[in-house]
């Protein structure tokens, strides 16, 4: 299974022949793609989607997601299920008691906690790690790390973090969760994807500061103005090229974080 990135210029054409999706562009040359090895498609730019191919996409579970080329993310599309997810009644023990909200909040920074510590020990393995750190610990380490303009930084980061709300929503939806049955987000759209997304955020940190690390960086980035950046065709395609290339290894973390929230939901059952 993997991601379709669609980042090409206007007019390119996304429909259906009822077994693949069709991707024509300006230049008139087609592409398809059986839909059984599709699990998302990541829309940037202008790209006309006919109505036939969203129904085909939803029919088989596949998510689309669009974005503007200065890394905001415009919609979310996910099929609609007017069944529960298999899991909601197990899921919404997190709100029948404060003390159950509390204790699902203290997971949730423990599970943020453990991923910064993994992050801060991959940069700097100098640094000598307790059994814990802060909030702010991580992010003063963090500061020091990245890029000294915030503008120049979120460019690339908002970019990462699309990928990974589109990763995690598919891996959601896969274990058979309620992708809006949030805690920390409670009664918020894609509650329990953001509540996901406040644990991976550093890994998009991480993603950000290899992208820094480059040599050629600079080559990947245009100032419009004064400290208006955007992220030019070659650093999205870098982007999503070490994107893939470490989603093994990031599907590893999640399905390990996933397996603890089920052993959490099992503890406040008992």
């Amino acid at each position: 299974m993997k991601s379709l990135y669609v980042n090409t210029k206007d007019q390119t054409f996304l429909t259906t022949d009822g077994t693949h999706l069709i991707i024509a562009d300006p230049n008139t040359k087609i592409r398809s793609l059986l839909i059984s090895e599709l699990d998302t498609v990541l829309v940037r730019g202008r790209v006309i989607i006919d109505s036939q191919a969203v129904f085909f996409l939803a029919r088989h579970n596949v998510a689309i997601s669009l974005m503007e080329k200065d890394g905001h993310q415009d919609a979310l599309f996910l099929p609609y299920n007017h069944c529960l997810a298999f899991h909601y009644r197990e899921q919404r023990i997190i709100l029948k008691s404060a003390e159950n909200m509390m204790r699902y909040i203290k997971w949730l920074n423990t599970q943020k906690m453990l991923q910064q510590m993994a992050v801060i020990r991959r940069f700097s393995p100098q640094i000598k790690l307790k059994n814990e750190i802060g909030e702010g610990d991580y992010q003063c380490w963090l500061k020091e790390m990245r890029p000294l303009s915030l503008q120049l930084w979120m460019v690339v980061k908002n970019q990462i973090e699309i990928l990974l709300r589109n990763f995690l929503a598919n891996k959601i939806l896969k274990a058979g969760l309620d992708i809006h049955l949030g805690g920390y987000f409670r009664r918020a759209n894609y509650g329990f994807l953001l509540d996901m997304m406040f644990i991976m955020e550093v890994r998009a940190d991480e993603d950000s500061l290899l992208f820094f690390k480059q040599k050629n960086w600079k080559e990947l980035v245009e100032e419009e103005s004064s400290n208006n950046f955007i992220l030019l065709e070659e650093g999205f395609h870098n982007i999503v090229h070490r994107f893939e290339n470490k989603k093994a290894k990031l599907s590893d973390i999640v399905d390990l974080i996933i397996d603890d929230f089920f052993a959490l939901l099992r503890e406040l059952r008992s």
